[in-house]
């Protein structure tokens, strides 16, 4: 990986002008965006013509507009009201583009910057649409459908009536803000602009602060469940890095060459503000406003020490859930005390320390995650520091209006809708820092520049809403975004050099370091989507997230060997198909192991710092070691280690945390279990999934399936395959009993299949196989029925594609030849050699065609690879170990119809893949079984044969080549189930079943 290569890590477009563009969702134009409504038409093709392509902020307010045009023109009790809104917002974006705030002859990204009060205006009425047309959503239906009754209709017209009148105060005071109220005004604000003027002593945006500040006071008061989930460690740390650097100049420090010599220089220009006076004042002596008590009210003089306190690293060091409860407390107190102030001072913002006002309440705002008020905040806050480089345009006010856009940047990276505003904040930042490397020491210019790279790479990597209403994530963007965090671990690297060792900039390292290796990772599934189909070549053949997943699993790096050329429609030139291919074939920046690494570095980091302060970096450590697990999936091993790390850290902290950490250690142990269970680790399986439903029956789905009851049915296959019956007749029996506190929404029935299941096989176990085979009845028969409700599905459920059928299937027919009787033998003769044909089918189709990528013909291929690997995960038994098991079963049926030929490639074909399958081997009982037959049924000297398909195996050379299963070995505790097969009476005369050659092919 080229580290420090950041050549095309500078713009968003760097790429976006080529002849195409490789994007995640490769679909046509014409089908993704949605028509323009009747009555807005006009009003939206003129605005288009008048804006750059680039300004995303009015198209992104275009997209708001139309979202909600989509919901409410469908209902002509609604279009009155909505026709209204959308003109009135449409009719504004007009007069900003007219008034020369935008413009289509400008050439930047986006001429109208993030920190200005244009953008905070746009910003906020962007925001108002997008809660009113949700809202509206939540009543009509995302499809349209009026499923309002008359009499609730005044109630949706009564919602978006208020929700017009909120507009149109909004729509006013941002007129005001911007003089757009009128020509005359528009004159008159122009010319009483001046240097000296701050934006603040507008009336229209003290209005607007206000309102915010109203809502956010309101809602401090509402305890919600935001309170007591655990803090975002990276969010809080990129954000208090940034405001840290804004007020460090009153740490009191000296000597010290960076931001506080520019303050100092600054400070003597006489253009600073002035320093806080009562700078002991502690967080407790806030009262909540109302109080009335002198010298407890939230003043001017009191914000310094309060943000100083706020932004303390050891805030966020929390050593029980109590303290979070607490430090999120604050913010009640704060707001309160703050509102107060407003009430009684509505220009308390253009006063002294106001900017010191509103980073404390960014903070408190944040806390509560409520990033729409938070965003308005730090959008203000970036407008105060503008301002102070228009009037003093000096280095120190320089970097403090970098610090205020990095700021932003980070919380606009938490809102959907402002993903794009978050890139535009973060690439001015990074243009006007440049400009600084000369005025800052070597370590603070290096550990800011580190810490822009890591927003600038979080900022990109999220997704974001295109105009056309659908979410984008271009590879060229995800590209930039992996070279932005490599950018930023040199930096934070080199700064580290000059630091000796800094605590908060090491954690920032490790966090840079994780961001990387996600990024790299997402990079990978991205890349491995585009290997079937990409932006103009025109193939049917669509990529979704779950196909992505499928082939990045198997491939350590992306490779473009296998990727079909021929797939691109003839109607595209040659030079731009050369272009596209070329393109993809650079996209390449690492492997899965180069990721690995990159998270092994960060563990290292945070295992380190936790050694000297283990409350304030063990949640950091614990989600790297988690992100590692999910990374190094593919390499069992590795996982497995992963995960018991993962487990320890939260066994850990559950104690002190029960409310945070008992879902994650649940799933974290239904992960572990998972993966053990693919390789065959029955014992310890049983185990994990014991510690699963211990610590959380009713969080997380294991391995696809939902709640408790799949949980049960897989620890009773457990304890079958230890050959503890009576137990797993017990799990199974819990399995049938927690399902209806765990209800499927589509299939209720279906939870309960397995642990139905595993009981038939018990039975059969205990000596009731006739029990057993109607249990297997009942589960096979609501696997047709379910069959039968999704044949009309585009990808409907299909009984011979499902691991958990077959294995009925198997154990059905292996029972029926175990009850005795010509007849019986024959019936499960059929269906042991129905199962052992689909489950050959299942197993060549996993293994020979997971790697190449299909052609554009192969659209069922590719979609039957899907839906098998999602069965097979969710499978009581993986193929690996599903497929000789069957075989086994299967081989003791034409024993019993007296098919010795054909028996005997059975048996020797299940021993090829006790020899060639680890996992499979570990099922000792299956194993015991077969060893045990191949010694007393074939004693008489007949040779067990491996020809047809065996030879297939065995010429692949991802199998070893071991014959007649040479060297297998199984513990002796394990008895086996062949004395159940009934193999051991008299077969019939009965020479072969017809079919049975259909299993070895020649």
């Amino acid at each position: 990986m080229d580290e420090r290569d950041d050549s095309d890590a500078s713009s968003i477009t760097s790429d976006l002008d080529a002849p195409t563009s490789v994007t995640l969702f490769c679909i046509d134009d014409e089908h993704l965006l949605w028509p323009d409504p009747a009555p807005i038409r006009s009003q939206v093709q003129k605005l288009r013509l008048a804006i750059n392509k680039h300004d995303q902020l009015i198209l992104g307010g275009i997209d708001a507009v139309k979202s909600f045009a989509g919901c409410a023109f469908r209902h002509k009790y609604l279009q009155h009201e909505a026709t209204a809104l959308c003109a009135r917002v449409l009719a504004f974006f007009q007069e900003v583009v007219d008034a020369g705030f935008t413009s289509a002859a400008s050439g930047t990204l986006s001429p109208i910057m993030p920190g200005t009060v244009a953008s905070f205006v746009l910003n906020e009425i962007i925001t108002e649409v997008n809660n009113i047309s949700d809202t509206l959503w939540g009543y009509v239906g995302r499809l349209g459908r009026n499923k309002l009754k008359p009499h609730e209709r005044p109630q949706v017209r009564t919602s978006l009536a208020m929700g017009l009148i909120r507009i149109k105060q909004t729509l006013r005071d941002s007129k005001l803000c911007l003089g757009l109220l009128s020509k005359a005004h528009r004159i008159a604000f122009k010319d009483s602009l001046s240097p000296h003027r701050h934006p603040f002593s507008y009336p229209a945006l003290q209005r607007l602060f206000y309102a915010y500040m109203g809502r956010l006071y309101e809602e401090s008061q509402i305890w919600t469940e935001s309170r007591t989930a655990f803090p975002k460690g990276r969010f809080f740390s990129q954000l208090f890095g940034f405001l840290r650097e804004l007020n460090v100049e009153h740490e009191g420090t000296s000597g010290v060459t960076g931001l506080s010599a520019l303050a100092k220089e600054a400070s003597e220009s006489g253009h600073e503000d002035a320093a806080a006076e009562d700078g002991d004042t502690e967080l407790a002596g806030v009262a909540i406003g109302g109080t009335g008590n002198d010298g407890h009210e939230l003043n001017p003089d009191k914000y310094i020490a309060i943000l100083h306190e706020e932004l303390d690293p050891r805030q966020m060091a929390f050593s029980n859930s109590g303290q979070i409860e607490a430090w999120r407390e604050t913010t009640v107190h704060i707001t309160a005390a703050a509102w107060d102030l407003l009430n009684r001072d509505r220009d308390i913002l253009h006063k002294r320390n106001g900017h010191h006002l509103l980073a404390l309440l960014l903070i408190e705002t944040c806390k509560t995650e409520n990033f729409e008020i938070a965003a308005n905040l730090a959008e203000l806050l970036a407008v105060h520091y503008r301002f102070s480089l228009t009037v003093n345009p000096q280095p120190a006010n320089r970097l403090k209006l970098c610090m205020a856009l990095g700021a932003l940047a980070t919380v606009h990276s938490q809102d959907l809708d402002r993903k794009v505003a978050a890139i535009h904040a973060v690439e001015e930042a990074r243009r006007a820092f440049s400009s600084l490397e000369q005025h800052l020491s070597i370590f603070k210019f290096r550990a800011i520049s580190g810490r822009l790279h890591l927003a600038y790479a979080l900022a990109l990597v999220g997704k974001h809403k295109s105009p056309s209403g659908y979410e984008v994530r271009a590879l060229c963007v995800a590209r930039k975004a992996l070279r932005s965090s490599v950018a930023a671990t040199v930096d934070l690297r080199a700064a580290l050099e000059h630091s000796g060792g800094d605590e908060l900039l090491r954690a920032t390292l490790g966090h840079a370091f994780e961001a990387g290796a996600e990024i790299g990772l997402l990079l990978l599934h991205e890349l491995h989507g585009q290997q079937i189909v990409h932006s103009r070549c025109g193939s049917r053949l669509k990529s979704s997230p779950a196909q992505r997943q499928l082939r990045l699993r198997d491939a350590d790096a992306f490779d473009w060997s296998p990727m079909p050329r021929a797939h691109c429609v003839e109607a595209n030139s040659v030079l731009e198909r050369a272009y596209i291919h070329a393109k993809m074939d650079d996209y390449s920046l690492g492997t899965l192991k180069d990721f690995a690494k990159m998270i092994q570095e960060a563990i290292a980091i945070f295992v380190d710092l936790s050694m000297a302060n283990l409350r304030m970096h063990v949640p950091a450590l614990t989600a790297a070691l988690e992100f590692q697990a999910c990374l190094v999936d593919r390499w069992p091993a590795q996982a497995v280690d992963a995960y018991r790390g993962v487990i320890l850290m939260y066994e850990r902290m559950a104690p002190d945390f029960p409310n945070f950490h008992s879902a994650k250690l649940g799933s974290s142990y239904r992960e572990l279990a998972g993966i053990l269970r693919s390789q065959g680790e029955v014992f310890e399986t049983c185990v994990v999934l014991g510690n699963a439903l211990r610590h959380g029956e009713n969080v997380d789905c294991w391995r696809g399936r939902q709640g408790a009851p799949a949980v049960h049915a897989a620890r009773a296959l457990s304890f079958a395959q230890m050959e503890q019956y009576d137990d797993a007749l017990q799990e199974a029996a819990n399995a049938q009993n927690t399902i209806n506190a765990e209800l499927s929404l589509t299939h209720p029935e279906d939870e309960a299949l397995e642990g139905r299941t595993v009981k038939a096989f018990a039975l059969w176990m205990k000596g009731e196989p006739e029990l057993g085979i109607q249990e297997l009845q009942a589960v096979m028969g609501r696997s047709m029925a379910r069959e039968e409700e999704e044949r009309r599905h585009v990808r409907a459920y299909r009984r011979e594609d499902d691991p958990t059928w077959l294995l009925c299937l198997a154990w059905m027919g292996a029972m029926k030849s175990a009850a005795g009787g010509v007849e019986a033998a024959k019936r499960g003769g059929e269906d042991g050699r129905l199962a052992i044909e689909h489950l050959r089918k299942l197993f060549r189709l996993k293994y020979h065609l997971i790697n190449p990528a299909p052609q554009s013909d192969d659209r069922n291929a590719e979609l039957k690879l899907k839906a098998i690997r999602a069965l097979d995960r969710d499978a009581l038994m993986p193929l690996e170990v599903l497929y000789p098991h069957a075989l086994v079963l299967y081989a003791g049926s034409l024993v019993q119809l007296g098919a010795r030929p054909e028996s005997t490639r059975v048996l020797g074909l299940a021993l090829l893949m006790y020899a060639a399958f680890p996992s499979a081997r570990r099922d000792g009982s299956s194993l015991k079984t077969a060893l045990e037959m191949r010694d007393q049924m074939f004693s008489d000297g007949e040779q067990v044969s491996v020809d047809g398909w065996g030879e297939e195996l065995q010429a692949d050379s991802r199998f070893p080549a071991l014959l007649e299963g040479e060297g297998l070995a199984v513990d002796p505790a394990f008895s086996g189930f062949f004395k159940h097969m009934g193999c051991g009476k008299e077969p019939p005369t009965i020479h072969g079943i017809g079919d049975a050659s259909r299993i070895v092919p020649e």
